[in-house]
């Protein structure tokens, strides 16, 4: 379907001679010959026929009569009977060349002068005939040569065969023009019906499939859906029913289709080559802006009236507004959710992670899942969490701030604390992933974040390569204390406190550990670091730092003490996990000097 009429200076530009041609079912035709189908309505049109001693018929594009048949009358009956033959050099071949053909015929059948006119409804739309009217005269001139009686009866069939045609014409455009006015009502009652529903729709999908449906009912009109994938171009989503998917234009630049904000039409042959296009040349395309960026484009395809575009563009307004919604909706509930299992979920820290992966997956049409940490660029992710993933989704390094996103995978990087970086990697089936799955994902992967920098992570969580010397005991209580209130909700300090001396027995170790102990509340976390012990004091200020400090070198300066280097950190709530803070007190402890 469509218009064949090329763009100017592009004359190979057409429908007709695109690879592409439409297979749709033209259905203005199959309405127009509706139309012509009332002539048995109209009272005139008998009234004619009956008196009239020119016999008359008018066929469909079926070739089948329109009009019931007049019980009387020798012309009448003998083109009735004429049109019950079939085959080679019948009426109903010369019928079908005239609407084939538009063009007029003539034929002696059965004894009576035929001549076929084909009959238009002109009005939008391409102008095809619709209809073959047949008027038969049975009064050929005697004692005169076949050709010549020919001639005569064919002069006065011409005769009133134009004013006819012309009259049922007239008669059908004028039908024509109220239907139109009725579908035009029956149009702008849908819209309101339409958006009604959009209102009520929850997926993108949804809506762009019922806008797609709707105009191609309300306007006869062959509808293709095209949404923004990762990369910018536009690629097909959607189709009618009736089209060939593999004569569908798959793919269209993106770079001319985001600067076009309202509806257009591609104006010569070098903007269709800048997009892609070798669709026909009366195509609009309505682009949908979600969220102040082109998402989706849908392209409308046949002779439109001229205020079809305003319609149009109104109508794509809509959708994006809904559509805007809808993401900003989409969006919010999935920060909602992650909250609610980042911030008070009481399970494990492994559990919470997958949970919050699975959100993220489902949210943006994810197959699978990973996050990973990193502490630099060249090693092993610390922490290594999936779901539904496989061994081979290990999200690799990127530099904090970071997205990259295709059709198959969506990767997002950022800070989760102190010189980490945490990596989230999302794998689809390559066909689900847009810019709006990108942008879901950015959001996630920012909490997800947050997140990270303030929990408090076990030392089984970090899948460390290799072995460290801060990854001791103490990290395995620390673990504990995470397991119990899900993470760190206070500040606090950590202090590691090592022996002075190269060479110390385990006695001495239980010195400095007892030694500890003695100066420390019941309710501060005690254990083993390395060579040393590690205490965590909840809650504790500078202030209170240095007055655990000062305790433990006064138990020193004890007699029989054994000397000692002491490191000590504070940290606010929610900022570093375990294994850093511990690092950090234990450089400070080899820092300070021996203490006795």
């Amino acid at each position: 379907m469509g218009s064949n009429m090329p763009f100017e200076g592009a004359p190979g530009f057409s429908a007709r001679d695109s690879h592409r041609s439409f297979e749709l079912l033209d259905v203005r035709v199959a309405r127009r010959a509706d139309l012509v189908a009332r002539l048995e309505q109209w009272e005139w049109f008998r009234e004619l026929r009956n008196r009239f001693d020119l016999a008359i018929e008018v066929l469909d594009l079926e070739l089948q009569p329109v009009l019931s048949a007049v019980p009387y009358g020798q012309g009448a009956l003998a083109l009735r009977a004429a049109l019950q033959a079939s085959g080679a050099g019948t009426l109903r071949e010369t019928a079908a060349a005239v609407v084939r053909t538009a063009k007029v015929r003539s034929m002696t059948t059965g004894g009576v002068r035929v001549r076929l006119f084909p009959l238009f409804v002109r009005f939008a739309g391409p102008q095809a005939p619709v209809a073959a009217l047949l008027i038969a005269d049975t009064h050929l001139p005697g004692e005169r040569s076949d050709e010549e009686a020919a001639a005569d009866s064919d002069r006065r069939l011409d005769m009133t065969g134009q004013w006819l045609v012309a009259a049922i014409e007239a008669a059908v455009a004028a039908s024509a023009e109220n239907v139109d006015q009725v579908r035009t009502m029956q149009r702008l009652a849908g819209i309101v019906d339409v958006i009604d529903v959009l209102s009520r729709c929850d997926r993108e999908t949804d809506i762009v499939a019922l806008v797609m449906d709707a105009i191609a009912v309300w306007y006869d009109a062959d509808v293709r859906v095209y949404r923004q994938d990762c990369s910018g171009a536009f690629l097909v989503h959607a189709c009618l029913p009736a089209v060939n998917p593999d004569n569908v234009i798959g793919r269209l630049a993106g770079e001319p289709i985001v600067s076009r904000q309202d509806v257009f039409r591609l104006e010569s042959m070098s903007d269709a080559v800048a997009i892609g296009w070798d669709g026909p040349a009366d195509t609009l395309f309505a682009p949908l802006i979600v969220d102040d960026a082109t998402r989706w484009l849908l392209t409308v395809s046949g002779p439109m009236a001229p205020s079809f575009s305003v319609t149009l563009g109104l109508l794509a307004r809509i959708v994006s507004v809904r559509l805007t919604h809808l993401l900003r909706d989409t969006a919010d509930h999935l920060r909602e959710r992650l909250r609610a299992w980042l911030t008070f979920g009481d399970a494990p820290f492994d559990a919470t992670a997958r949970q919050a992966l699975e959100t993220i997956a489902r949210e943006t049409g994810a197959l699978s899942a990973t996050i990973a940490t990193y502490f630099d660029s060249q090693g092993p992710p610390a922490l290594l969490i999936g779901w539904a993933s496989g061994e081979e989704d290990i999200p690799p390094f990127m530099a904090a701030g970071t997205t990259h996103a295709t059709t198959q995978t969506i990767t997002v990087s950022v800070a989760a604390g102190s010189n980490v970086t945490a990596v989230l990697a999302l794998r689809g089936d390559g066909t689900g992933f847009s810019t709006g799955s990108a942008g879901l994902a950015q959001s996630a992967a920012d909490m997800l974040g947050v997140w990270l920098a303030g929990a408090m992570v076990r030392q089984a969580d970090l899948r460390l390569v290799a072995d460290c010397e801060y990854a001791t005991e103490f990290v395995g209580r620390l673990a504990g204390h995470v397991d119990e209130f899900g993470r760190l909700k206070t500040g606090g300090a950590l202090a590691v406190v090592l022996p002075a001396v190269a060479d110390f027995s385990g006695a001495q170790l239980d010195d400095v550990m007892q030694a500890v102990q003695e100066q420390v509340r019941a309710s501060d976390l005690i254990g083993i670091v390395g060579s040393g012990a590690g205490v965590l004091i909840p809650e504790a200020d500078g202030a209170a730092a240095s007055a655990l400090v000062d305790r433990l070198l006064k138990a020193a300066h004890r007699p029989g003490g054994m000397p000692v280097k002491i490191g000590i950190t504070t940290f606010p709530p929610l900022t570093e996990s375990p294994d850093t803070l511990v690092r950090r007190a234990l450089t400070d402890a080899r820092r300070e000097s021996s203490i006795s």
